[in-house]
Formats: C-alpha cells, sequence, structure tokens
C-alpha cells in the first residue's frame, strides 16, 4: 500500500508529480494518463492479497479519501492549466485508491480507464483553454442559485437509483450511490437568472439530468465486462467515505454562496498546504544531497 500511495503521488508523497510540469505537454499527457496508473493496476491484481489486511485497506481509505478531499480544493485555487491538471490527477488517484481500499475493484478499473482516456485528452487539448477562458470572460457570470446547490445531490440521487431500478442491476452498494450523487451534484447546479433567461434553467437541468443517467448506464454497463473482478465491499469503510464527500460538498456549497467566507482556506489551498515543503525539509534532513555537480578534472592534452 505505501508503494503504491507513493507511485500514484498521494499526499503527502505529492510532490514529484506537481514539480514535473516544464515537460512537454505530450509527455505530461503520457505521465498523467499512463504512469501514475500502475498503483491502481497493481492494487486491483493484488486484490485477494488486499481482503486479508483489513488494516491496508482502511490506510487506502485514509490516504485515498484525504488526497480526494485536499487535492480538489487545491486544484480549484490554481490558474496554470497544466498544473491544475496536475492536481486533479492527484484527486482522481486518491478516489481510485479509495475504490480500491472500499472493495470496489470494478469500479476502480473502470475508473483507471476513464481516466486515462480523458487526462490524456486534457492534457492534449490544454492549448484550447486560453481560448475557452477568453470567451468566458466575455459572458456574464452567474452564480449557481442555493435552491439547486442543496437539491441538485437528491435529484442525481433519483435518478441514480431509478437507472437501477430500470435496468434490474444493483452493481454496487446503496452508499456508494451517494457518492456519485455527490460527485455528479455539480452537473445539476442551475445559474440564478431571472426574466426571459430563467426558461433557459430548464433546459440546464435536463441536460444536466440526462448526462448523470448516461454516466450511470454507462457505469451499469461497463459492469458487465469480462474483468474477472470480485467486489468486496466494506460497509462501515463506505460510509465513512460518503460522510467524507459530504463535507467536500458543503464546502464547494460555501465557496459558491459565501466565496469570502474560505479567504484563509484558499490561501493555504493555493499553497498546497505546504504539505510538500515540511515533507521535502524532511527528505532533505533524512537523505541529505548535493545540489551542485562536482566539477570532474580536466585531462591534460599532451
Amino acid at each position: 500500500v505505501f508503494a503504491v500511495i507513493l507511485r500514484t503521488a498521494l499526499l503527502p508523497v505529492h510532490g514529484w508529480l506537481i514539480q514535473v510540469m516544464e515537460a512537454p505537454t505530450p509527455v505530461s499527457a503520457l505521465l498523467h494518463a499512463g504512469v501514475v496508473n500502475l498503483g491502481g493496476f497493481v492494487l486491483i491484481r493484488f486484490a485477494p492479497l488486499l481482503e486479508t489486511a483489513i488494516l491496508a485497506r482502511w490506510l487506502l481509505i485514509a490516504f485515498g479519501l484525504g488526497t480526494a478531499m485536499f487535492a480538489g480544493l487545491v486544484m480549484l485555487t490554481r490558474i496554470s492549466i497544466k498544473v491544475r491538471l496536475a492536481w486533479s490527477t492527484v484527486a482522481q488517484m486518491g478516489f481510485m485508491l479509495l475504490e480500491c481500499g472500499l472493495g470496489l475493484y470494478t469500479l476502480a478499473a473502470l475508473h483507471l480507464i476513464g481516466h486515462s482516456l480523458y487526462k490524456a485528452h486534457a492534457f492534449l487539448a490544454a492549448s484550447s483553454a486560453v481560448q475557452i477562458s477568453k470567451l468566458q470572460r466575455m459572458r456574464t457570470t452567474a452564480v449557481p442559485s442555493a435552491f439547486s446547490l442543496i437539491a441538485a445531490p437528491l435529484a442525481a440521487l433519483l435518478v441514480l437509483i431509478l437507472v437501477q431500478i430500470l435496468t434490474t442491476a444493483a452493481v454496487w452498494p446503496w452508499w456508494w450511490s451517494g457518492v456519485l450523487a455527490l460527485a455528479w451534484a455539480p452537473l445539476l447546479w442551475i445559474p440564478a437568472l431571472r426574466g426571459a433567461d430563467g426558461n433557459a434553467g430548464w433546459s440546464h437541468t435536463l441536460a444536466g439530468l440526462s448526462i448523470v443517467a448516461a454516466l450511470t448506464g454507462a457505469t451499469v454497463v461497463a459492469h458487465t465486462l469480462p474483468l474477472g473482478l470480485r467486489d468486496s465491499p466494506n460497509q462501515p469503510a463506505g460510509l465513512f467515505a460518503l460522510l467524507g464527500m459530504a463535507t467536500l460538498y458543503l464546502c464547494l456549497i460555501t465557496l459558491q454562496m459565501r466565496p469570502y467566507a474560505l479567504t484563509g482556506l484558499r490561501r493555504w489551498s493555493y499553497a498546497g498546504l505546504y504539505i510538500d515543503e515540511l515533507v521535502t525539509r524532511l527528505a532533505l534532513a533524512l537523505w541529505p544531497t548535493r545540489w551542485t555537480v562536482t566539477p570532474s578534472p580536466q585531462r591534460k592534452t599532451p
């Protein structure tokens, strides 16, 4: 588990993944879409061994959930598109290892494949972020309505339940439906528009509900793939993960409704909670190294 935590750049050993963003964008795409996913692949392959070590599973849950929460908040404060995507990878890896710790190995395998495709496309299309940001500046930014912030998780949960009932497939525990509802709730946020623009809220809601239904249906269908995996859900750990995701969603609601209420947290988040600096100092204290190259003696030519 500790080897996987280091490989997948979970907190607090995430610094090596953030500090290599100077590499060319195709190299970053290969690193984030392939190399870091190896940790999740190892855990999935070692699932029978992981089932016999309860302490190892709880370590994955603690590190995975903590990384998903804190890295997700740090990602919201970053401006550089590549650094933002790097923190997104850290959060996604934490979420995937959380799935392994909870015993949802099929979901972890599907998450691994989906994250590889998404992150490769995101890095290779990073240059278009400049054009998208310019277009967004030309539009009026609308804050989501308070009603949609509260009702979005309930609506997403309702769609999740209906899709599973219609497909007669209960492929994951009930508490994981709550986690997915909180994760997909921002798709149902409706801008607080008035007048004629208020009609656009209905189309936005229908589009969000369609996306949630499509994601749920795709996940249910993907569970029929012959991956040869056997899930072993952990009920107490699942409730703990649901509580952590609810806490993260409350932070997102606070950022939307009262953005200045978390100014101190925003500063700490932008600095990555200073975790990388502390870990780097500890590493240099344990394993001192030279930052300068010792010049080799020059040979005298005859």
